[in-house]
Protein backbone atom coordinates (compact mmCIF):
# COMPACT_ATOMS: atom_id res chain seq x y z
CA UNK A 1 0.00 0.00 0.00
CA UNK A 2 1.31 3.44 -0.88
CA UNK A 3 1.78 6.18 1.68
CA UNK A 4 -0.92 8.30 0.02
CA UNK A 5 -3.37 5.40 -0.05
CA UNK A 6 -2.79 4.70 3.63
CA UNK A 7 -3.75 8.31 4.40
CA UNK A 8 -6.84 8.03 2.16
CA UNK A 9 -8.13 4.66 3.29
CA UNK A 10 -7.03 4.26 6.92
CA UNK A 11 -7.38 7.74 8.47
CA UNK A 12 -8.01 6.53 12.03
CA UNK A 13 -4.86 4.43 12.00
CA UNK A 14 -2.76 7.27 10.57
CA UNK A 15 -4.16 9.78 13.07
CA UNK A 16 -3.34 7.43 15.94
CA UNK A 17 0.22 6.95 14.71
CA UNK A 18 0.68 10.70 14.35
CA UNK A 19 -0.75 11.30 17.83
CA UNK A 20 1.81 8.83 19.16
CA UNK A 21 4.59 10.83 17.44
CA UNK A 22 5.37 7.96 15.09
CA UNK A 23 7.95 8.95 12.49
CA UNK A 24 6.48 8.96 8.98
CA UNK A 25 9.17 8.30 6.37
CA UNK A 26 7.74 10.28 3.47
CA UNK A 27 10.66 9.55 1.12
CA UNK A 28 10.48 5.76 1.27
CA UNK A 29 11.28 4.45 -2.24
CA UNK A 30 10.89 0.89 -3.55
CA UNK A 31 13.94 -0.97 -4.83
CA UNK A 32 11.99 -3.46 -6.95
CA UNK A 33 8.61 -4.09 -8.58
CA UNK A 34 6.87 -6.23 -5.97
CA UNK A 35 6.89 -7.82 -2.54
CA UNK A 36 9.92 -10.10 -2.48
CA UNK A 37 12.12 -7.48 -4.17
CA UNK A 38 11.35 -4.99 -1.40
CA UNK A 39 11.23 -7.20 1.70
CA UNK A 40 14.28 -9.39 1.07
CA UNK A 41 16.54 -6.29 1.38
CA UNK A 42 14.89 -5.39 4.70
CA UNK A 43 15.27 -8.92 6.07
CA UNK A 44 18.73 -9.79 4.68
CA UNK A 45 20.41 -6.61 3.43
CA UNK A 46 20.74 -8.28 0.01
CA UNK A 47 19.09 -7.41 -3.29
CA UNK A 48 16.66 -9.82 -4.93
CA UNK A 49 17.31 -11.87 -6.95
CA UNK A 50 20.96 -11.20 -7.83
CA UNK A 51 22.70 -10.88 -4.46
CA UNK A 52 20.47 -13.43 -2.77
CA UNK A 53 21.20 -15.91 -5.58
CA UNK A 54 24.93 -15.32 -5.29
CA UNK A 55 24.84 -15.75 -1.50
CA UNK A 56 22.39 -18.51 -0.59
CA UNK A 57 19.58 -19.07 -3.12
CA UNK A 58 21.01 -20.11 -6.51
CA UNK A 59 17.67 -21.22 -7.99
CA UNK A 60 13.97 -21.29 -7.15
CA UNK A 61 13.86 -24.96 -6.09
CA UNK A 62 16.45 -24.34 -3.35
CA UNK A 63 15.16 -23.60 0.16
CA UNK A 64 15.86 -20.26 1.83
CA UNK A 65 17.22 -21.73 5.09
CA UNK A 66 20.87 -20.75 4.62
CA UNK A 67 20.17 -17.08 3.86
CA UNK A 68 21.29 -14.42 6.38
CA UNK A 69 17.86 -13.54 7.80
CA UNK A 70 17.83 -10.79 10.39
CA UNK A 71 15.61 -12.92 12.63
CA UNK A 72 18.55 -15.33 12.97
CA UNK A 73 20.58 -12.47 14.48
CA UNK A 74 17.81 -11.71 16.95
CA UNK A 75 17.44 -15.40 17.81
CA UNK A 76 21.16 -15.72 18.58
CA UNK A 77 20.82 -12.73 20.91
CA UNK A 78 18.12 -14.51 22.90
CA UNK A 79 15.02 -13.01 21.29
CA UNK A 80 11.88 -15.05 20.69
CA UNK A 81 11.10 -14.76 16.97
CA UNK A 82 7.96 -14.98 14.86
CA UNK A 83 7.05 -14.78 11.19
CA UNK A 84 3.62 -14.80 9.60
CA UNK A 85 1.75 -14.00 6.40
CA UNK A 86 -1.93 -14.48 5.66
CA UNK A 87 -1.92 -15.71 2.05
CA UNK A 88 -0.36 -19.16 2.01
CA UNK A 89 -0.88 -19.66 -1.72
CA UNK A 90 0.88 -16.37 -2.53
CA UNK A 91 3.45 -16.46 0.28
CA UNK A 92 6.63 -14.56 -0.41
CA UNK A 93 8.67 -17.73 0.07
CA UNK A 94 6.45 -20.42 -1.48
CA UNK A 95 4.85 -18.79 -4.52
CA UNK A 96 6.83 -20.68 -7.16
CA UNK A 97 9.66 -21.08 -4.64
CA UNK A 98 10.79 -23.85 -2.29
CA UNK A 99 10.19 -22.09 1.03
CA UNK A 100 11.99 -23.31 4.16
CA UNK A 101 13.04 -26.86 5.01
CA UNK A 102 13.17 -26.05 8.74
CA UNK A 103 10.78 -23.70 10.54
CA UNK A 104 12.64 -20.34 10.33
CA UNK A 105 11.35 -18.74 13.54
CA UNK A 106 10.14 -19.86 16.96
CA UNK A 107 6.54 -19.05 16.03
CA UNK A 108 5.48 -19.60 12.42
CA UNK A 109 1.97 -19.03 11.10
CA UNK A 110 2.33 -20.57 7.64
CA UNK A 111 1.54 -24.25 8.44
CA UNK A 112 -1.85 -23.28 9.87
CA UNK A 113 -2.79 -21.18 6.85
CA UNK A 114 -1.56 -23.81 4.39
CA UNK A 115 -3.67 -26.46 6.10
CA UNK A 116 -6.70 -24.18 6.13
CA UNK A 117 -6.40 -23.35 2.44
CA UNK A 118 -6.04 -27.04 1.57
CA UNK A 119 -9.03 -28.15 3.64
CA UNK A 120 -11.27 -25.09 3.02
CA UNK A 121 -13.15 -25.68 6.27
CA UNK A 122 -15.89 -23.18 7.19
CA UNK A 123 -14.92 -20.76 4.45
CA UNK A 124 -17.64 -18.21 3.80
CA UNK A 125 -15.41 -16.70 1.10
CA UNK A 126 -11.83 -17.07 -0.10
CA UNK A 127 -10.46 -14.22 2.03
CA UNK A 128 -11.93 -15.60 5.25
CA UNK A 129 -10.70 -17.97 7.93
CA UNK A 130 -13.98 -19.27 9.29
CA UNK A 131 -16.02 -16.21 10.27
CA UNK A 132 -12.97 -13.92 10.37
CA UNK A 133 -11.15 -12.14 7.59
CA UNK A 134 -7.58 -13.28 7.13
CA UNK A 135 -6.43 -9.78 8.04
CA UNK A 136 -8.33 -10.10 11.33
CA UNK A 137 -6.73 -13.51 11.90
CA UNK A 138 -3.24 -12.13 11.36
CA UNK A 139 -3.75 -9.14 13.65
CA UNK A 140 -5.19 -11.39 16.38
CA UNK A 141 -2.12 -13.62 16.03
CA UNK A 142 0.20 -10.60 16.31
CA UNK A 143 -1.79 -9.29 19.27
CA UNK A 144 -1.54 -12.62 21.10
CA UNK A 145 2.18 -12.81 20.35
CA UNK A 146 2.86 -9.29 21.68
CA UNK A 147 0.80 -9.96 24.81
CA UNK A 148 2.44 -13.33 25.51
CA UNK A 149 5.95 -11.99 24.95
CA UNK A 150 5.48 -8.78 26.93
CA UNK A 151 7.93 -9.81 29.66
CA UNK A 152 10.46 -11.22 27.17
CA UNK A 153 12.55 -9.81 24.34
CA UNK A 154 11.09 -10.64 20.95
CA UNK A 155 11.23 -9.93 17.22
CA UNK A 156 8.25 -10.46 14.94
CA UNK A 157 7.74 -9.82 11.24
CA UNK A 158 4.18 -10.06 9.91
CA UNK A 159 2.83 -9.42 6.43
CA UNK A 160 -0.85 -8.68 5.72
CA UNK A 161 -1.03 -9.55 2.03
CA UNK A 162 -4.83 -9.74 1.94
CA UNK A 163 -5.33 -6.08 2.76
CA UNK A 164 -5.00 -4.67 -0.76
CA UNK A 165 -3.95 -7.61 -2.91
CA UNK A 166 -7.26 -8.07 -4.70
CA UNK A 167 -8.95 -4.67 -4.31
CA UNK A 168 -7.70 -1.09 -4.44
CA UNK A 169 -10.50 0.21 -2.23
CA UNK A 170 -10.33 -0.88 1.41
CA UNK A 171 -13.35 -1.37 3.64
CA UNK A 172 -13.37 0.82 6.73
CA UNK A 173 -13.40 -2.35 8.85
CA UNK A 174 -9.69 -2.78 8.10
CA UNK A 175 -8.95 0.69 9.44
CA UNK A 176 -10.78 -0.29 12.63
CA UNK A 177 -8.80 -3.55 12.91
CA UNK A 178 -5.46 -1.75 12.86
CA UNK A 179 -6.62 1.20 14.96
CA UNK A 180 -8.00 -1.11 17.65
CA UNK A 181 -4.80 -3.17 17.68
CA UNK A 182 -2.62 -0.10 18.17
CA UNK A 183 -4.90 1.46 20.76
CA UNK A 184 -5.13 -1.77 22.76
CA UNK A 185 -1.40 -2.30 23.04
CA UNK A 186 -0.54 1.33 23.69
CA UNK A 187 -3.09 1.47 26.51
CA UNK A 188 -1.84 -1.85 27.94
CA UNK A 189 1.74 -0.54 27.96
CA UNK A 190 3.05 -3.21 25.61
CA UNK A 191 4.75 -0.61 23.42
CA UNK A 192 6.57 0.97 26.36
CA UNK A 193 9.53 -1.30 25.61
CA UNK A 194 8.77 -2.31 22.03
CA UNK A 195 9.68 -0.57 18.76
CA UNK A 196 6.89 -0.79 16.19
CA UNK A 197 7.80 -0.61 12.51
CA UNK A 198 4.67 -0.24 10.38
CA UNK A 199 5.61 -0.66 6.74
CA UNK A 200 4.46 -1.68 3.28
CA UNK A 201 6.29 -3.39 0.43
CA UNK A 202 5.01 -1.21 -2.45
CA UNK A 203 2.01 0.74 -3.65
CA UNK A 204 -0.86 -0.73 -5.66
CA UNK A 205 0.47 -2.63 -8.67
CA UNK A 206 -2.68 -3.40 -10.65
CA UNK A 207 -5.53 -1.84 -12.55
CA UNK A 208 -6.52 1.40 -14.19
CA UNK A 209 -4.81 3.63 -11.64
CA UNK A 210 -1.48 2.21 -12.81
CA UNK A 211 -2.02 3.79 -16.22
CA UNK A 212 -1.77 7.21 -14.55
CA UNK A 213 1.13 9.25 -13.22
CA UNK A 214 -0.45 9.15 -9.76
CA UNK A 215 -0.54 5.36 -9.86
CA UNK A 216 3.03 5.16 -11.13
CA UNK A 217 4.25 7.45 -8.33
CA UNK A 218 2.30 5.70 -5.59
CA UNK A 219 3.54 2.25 -6.59
CA UNK A 220 7.06 3.49 -5.84
CA UNK A 221 6.26 5.13 -2.47
CA UNK A 222 5.14 2.59 0.17
CA UNK A 223 4.43 3.80 3.69
CA UNK A 224 6.90 3.39 6.55
CA UNK A 225 6.41 4.48 10.18
CA UNK A 226 8.58 4.02 13.26
CA UNK A 227 7.01 4.26 16.72
CA UNK A 228 9.71 4.48 19.39
CA UNK A 229 9.17 4.05 23.15
CA UNK A 230 9.60 7.24 25.18
CA UNK A 231 12.36 5.65 27.25
CA UNK A 232 14.26 4.74 24.09
CA UNK A 233 13.95 8.29 22.73
CA UNK A 234 15.31 9.81 25.94
CA UNK A 235 18.18 7.33 26.24
CA UNK A 236 19.22 7.61 22.59
CA UNK A 237 18.29 11.20 21.84
CA UNK A 238 20.87 11.76 19.08
CA UNK A 239 19.77 8.64 17.23
CA UNK A 240 16.13 9.65 17.66
CA UNK A 241 16.79 13.18 16.39
CA UNK A 242 18.51 11.73 13.32
CA UNK A 243 15.51 9.51 12.61
CA UNK A 244 13.09 12.43 12.80
CA UNK A 245 15.28 14.43 10.41
CA UNK A 246 15.36 11.47 8.03
CA UNK A 247 11.57 11.57 7.64
CA UNK A 248 12.08 13.86 4.62
CA UNK A 249 15.02 11.99 3.11
CA UNK A 250 15.30 9.38 0.36
CA UNK A 251 15.31 5.96 2.04
CA UNK A 252 14.86 2.29 1.17
CA UNK A 253 14.46 -1.20 2.59
CA UNK A 254 18.25 -1.49 2.72
CA UNK A 255 18.15 1.26 5.35
CA UNK A 256 15.48 -0.62 7.29
CA UNK A 257 17.86 -3.58 7.49
CA UNK A 258 20.68 -1.44 8.86
CA UNK A 259 18.23 0.08 11.34
CA UNK A 260 17.22 -3.37 12.59
CA UNK A 261 20.89 -4.22 13.13
CA UNK A 262 21.29 -1.03 15.17
CA UNK A 263 18.22 -1.86 17.27
CA UNK A 264 19.71 -5.26 18.04
CA UNK A 265 22.99 -3.64 19.12
CA UNK A 266 21.53 -0.43 20.54
CA UNK A 267 23.39 -0.65 23.86
CA UNK A 268 26.67 -0.07 22.04
CA UNK A 269 26.08 1.56 18.64
CA UNK A 270 23.31 4.01 19.63
CA UNK A 271 24.94 5.47 22.73
CA UNK A 272 25.13 9.23 22.24
CA UNK A 273 28.92 9.48 21.93
CA UNK A 274 29.10 6.51 19.54
CA UNK A 275 26.11 7.67 17.49
CA UNK A 276 27.58 11.17 17.21
CA UNK A 277 30.87 9.77 15.95
CA UNK A 278 29.09 7.54 13.41
CA UNK A 279 26.93 10.48 12.31
CA UNK A 280 29.96 12.68 11.64
CA UNK A 281 31.58 9.92 9.58
CA UNK A 282 28.47 9.61 7.41
CA UNK A 283 28.27 13.36 6.85
CA UNK A 284 31.94 13.51 5.84
CA UNK A 285 31.80 10.41 3.66
CA UNK A 286 32.47 10.92 -0.05
CA UNK A 287 31.06 7.52 -0.99
CA UNK A 288 27.90 6.59 0.92
CA UNK A 289 27.05 2.96 1.71
CA UNK A 290 23.94 1.61 0.01
CA UNK A 291 22.18 0.97 3.30
CA UNK A 292 22.35 3.52 6.12
CA UNK A 293 20.77 3.09 9.53
CA UNK A 294 17.91 5.54 10.00
CA UNK A 295 19.43 6.38 13.38
CA UNK A 296 22.20 8.10 11.40
CA UNK A 297 21.79 11.22 9.24
CA UNK A 298 20.82 10.55 5.62
CA UNK A 299 22.35 13.34 3.49
CA UNK A 300 19.94 15.50 1.50
CA UNK A 301 22.20 14.96 -1.51
CA UNK A 302 21.72 11.19 -1.46
CA UNK A 303 21.04 9.77 -4.92
CA UNK A 304 18.90 6.90 -6.11
CA UNK A 305 22.01 5.30 -7.55
CA UNK A 306 23.89 5.31 -4.24
CA UNK A 307 20.79 4.06 -2.38
CA UNK A 308 20.37 1.00 -4.62
CA UNK A 309 17.27 2.31 -6.45
CA UNK A 310 17.01 1.65 -10.17
CA UNK A 311 16.51 4.76 -12.29
CA UNK A 312 13.21 3.33 -13.56
CA UNK A 313 11.89 3.36 -9.97
CA UNK A 314 13.47 6.58 -8.70
CA UNK A 315 11.11 9.19 -7.22
CA UNK A 316 13.73 11.96 -7.49
CA UNK A 317 13.02 13.05 -11.04
CA UNK A 318 10.80 15.37 -13.02
CA UNK A 319 8.29 13.64 -15.31
CA UNK A 320 6.17 15.10 -18.11
CA UNK A 321 3.36 13.37 -19.96
CA UNK A 322 3.81 12.64 -23.66
CA UNK A 323 1.27 11.99 -26.38
CA UNK A 324 0.88 8.29 -27.08
CA UNK A 325 1.11 9.23 -30.77
CA UNK A 326 4.59 10.66 -30.33
CA UNK A 327 6.88 8.91 -32.82
CA UNK A 328 9.45 8.07 -30.18
CA UNK A 329 6.74 6.58 -27.97
CA UNK A 330 5.42 4.47 -30.83
CA UNK A 331 8.92 3.27 -31.65
CA UNK A 332 9.53 2.33 -28.02
CA UNK A 333 6.25 0.41 -27.92
CA UNK A 334 7.50 -1.69 -30.83
CA UNK A 335 10.86 -2.12 -29.14
CA UNK A 336 9.20 -3.27 -25.92
CA UNK A 337 7.02 -5.75 -27.81
CA UNK A 338 10.13 -7.18 -29.45
CA UNK A 339 11.80 -7.55 -26.06
CA UNK A 340 8.77 -9.29 -24.52
CA UNK A 341 8.59 -11.67 -27.47
CA UNK A 342 12.26 -12.54 -26.97
CA UNK A 343 11.55 -13.47 -23.34
CA UNK A 344 8.96 -15.98 -24.53
CA UNK A 345 11.01 -17.42 -27.39
CA UNK A 346 12.07 -20.42 -25.28
CA UNK A 347 8.51 -21.19 -24.22
CA UNK A 348 6.48 -22.65 -27.11
CA UNK A 349 3.55 -23.12 -24.69
CA UNK A 350 3.02 -19.34 -24.71
CA UNK A 351 1.07 -17.51 -27.41
CA UNK A 352 2.72 -15.07 -29.77
CA UNK A 353 2.34 -11.54 -28.45
CA UNK A 354 0.91 -8.61 -30.42
CA UNK A 355 0.58 -4.93 -29.54
CA UNK A 356 -2.94 -3.96 -28.48
CA UNK A 357 -2.61 -0.35 -27.28
CA UNK A 358 -0.22 2.28 -26.02
CA UNK A 359 -1.85 3.72 -22.89
CA UNK A 360 0.54 6.24 -21.34
CA UNK A 361 3.99 7.71 -21.78
CA UNK A 362 6.23 10.08 -19.87
CA UNK A 363 9.61 11.66 -20.38
CA UNK A 364 11.71 12.15 -17.26
CA UNK A 365 14.87 14.11 -16.79
CA UNK A 366 17.02 13.36 -13.80
CA UNK A 367 18.80 16.49 -12.67
CA UNK A 368 22.53 15.87 -12.49
CA UNK A 369 22.70 17.66 -9.12
CA UNK A 370 20.62 14.74 -7.81
CA UNK A 371 21.94 11.97 -10.05
CA UNK A 372 25.63 12.95 -9.75
CA UNK A 373 26.90 10.16 -11.96
CA UNK A 374 30.35 10.08 -13.47
CA UNK A 375 29.62 7.37 -16.03
CA UNK A 376 26.65 8.89 -17.87
CA UNK A 377 26.54 11.63 -20.45
CA UNK A 378 23.90 14.15 -19.37
CA UNK A 379 21.65 15.14 -22.28
CA UNK A 380 18.23 16.65 -22.79
CA UNK A 381 15.69 15.99 -25.52
CA UNK A 382 17.78 18.03 -27.97
CA UNK A 383 20.97 16.24 -27.06
CA UNK A 384 22.44 18.89 -24.78
CA UNK A 385 21.92 20.43 -21.34
CA UNK A 386 21.78 19.29 -17.72
CA UNK A 387 19.48 16.30 -17.89
CA UNK A 388 19.53 12.60 -18.61
CA UNK A 389 16.48 11.56 -20.63
CA UNK A 390 14.40 8.47 -19.88
CA UNK A 391 11.04 7.40 -21.26
CA UNK A 392 8.46 5.34 -19.40
CA UNK A 393 5.66 3.76 -21.44
CA UNK A 394 2.67 1.58 -20.65
CA UNK A 395 1.35 -0.77 -23.32
CA UNK A 396 -1.15 -3.61 -23.53
CA UNK A 397 -0.77 -6.76 -25.59
CA UNK A 398 -2.96 -9.53 -26.93
CA UNK A 399 -4.07 -12.17 -26.33
CA UNK A 400 -4.96 -11.61 -22.69
CA UNK A 401 -4.98 -7.78 -22.55
CA UNK A 402 -1.76 -7.84 -20.52
CA UNK A 403 -0.44 -4.43 -19.45
CA UNK A 404 3.27 -3.71 -19.12
CA UNK A 405 5.34 -0.77 -17.94
CA UNK A 406 8.93 -0.23 -19.07
CA UNK A 407 11.53 2.53 -18.96
CA UNK A 408 14.00 3.23 -21.77
CA UNK A 409 17.02 5.52 -21.69
CA UNK A 410 18.10 7.57 -24.64
CA UNK A 411 21.79 7.39 -25.42
CA UNK A 412 23.39 9.91 -27.79
CA UNK A 413 23.00 9.01 -31.44
CA UNK A 414 20.39 9.27 -34.15
CA UNK A 415 16.83 9.64 -32.85
CA UNK A 416 15.75 7.30 -35.64
CA UNK A 417 17.97 4.43 -34.51
CA UNK A 418 16.29 2.23 -31.91
CA UNK A 419 19.67 1.01 -30.70
CA UNK A 420 20.08 4.46 -29.12
CA UNK A 421 17.58 3.33 -26.46
CA UNK A 422 18.41 0.96 -23.63
CA UNK A 423 15.97 -0.78 -21.28
CA UNK A 424 16.38 0.45 -17.70
CA UNK A 425 15.51 -2.04 -14.96
CA UNK A 426 12.80 -4.67 -15.24
CA UNK A 427 9.57 -4.66 -17.24
CA UNK A 428 6.59 -4.70 -14.86
CA UNK A 429 3.28 -6.47 -15.43
CA UNK A 430 0.74 -3.97 -14.04
CA UNK A 431 -2.55 -5.84 -14.32
CA UNK A 432 -3.50 -9.17 -12.81
CA UNK A 433 -2.65 -12.26 -14.81
CA UNK A 434 -4.36 -14.91 -12.67
CA UNK A 435 -3.83 -18.28 -14.42
CA UNK A 436 -2.79 -16.93 -17.84
CA UNK A 437 0.69 -18.44 -17.41
CA UNK A 438 -0.44 -21.75 -15.90
CA UNK A 439 1.46 -23.82 -18.49
CA UNK A 440 4.97 -22.81 -17.35
CA UNK A 441 6.72 -23.09 -14.00
CA UNK A 442 9.18 -20.21 -14.25
CA UNK A 443 7.81 -17.66 -11.77
CA UNK A 444 9.79 -14.86 -13.43
CA UNK A 445 8.24 -15.54 -16.87
CA UNK A 446 4.65 -16.32 -15.83
CA UNK A 447 3.56 -12.64 -15.88
CA UNK A 448 4.50 -12.42 -19.57
CA UNK A 449 2.98 -15.68 -20.80
CA UNK A 450 -0.52 -16.29 -22.18
CA UNK A 451 -0.77 -20.06 -22.53
CA UNK A 452 -2.04 -21.44 -25.81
Amino acid sequence: MSRNHLYRSMPKTVEFLNNMSAIDMAGNNVVGPHTIYNLIPALTGLSFPNELAATCWPKSDVEFDSCPWIFKNFSKAGYRTAYGENMAEWSMFTNGRAGFRVQPTDYYLQPLLSLDENLKINHTKKECFGYRSESQLLIEYVSDFVTTMNSKIFFGFFLDERLTYHEFNIHSDYDDIYFNFLQKHVESGHFNRTILIFLSDHGYRWGDIRKTFQGLHEQRNPFLFFMLPEGFKKKYNIATSNMYNNSQRLITAFDVHETLKDILNSETVLKNNVCLDRSLKIMKSVSLPRGISLFLPIPESRTCSSAGIGDNLCLCQHMESLSINNRVVQSLASLLLKYLSSLLSKYPECSNMELLNVHSAWIHRQNKSILQRQDEKIVDVKGEGDYLVDYTIIISTKPGAAMFEATYRYRPGSWRVLSSFQLVGDVQRINKFYSQGYCINDVMIKPFCYCK
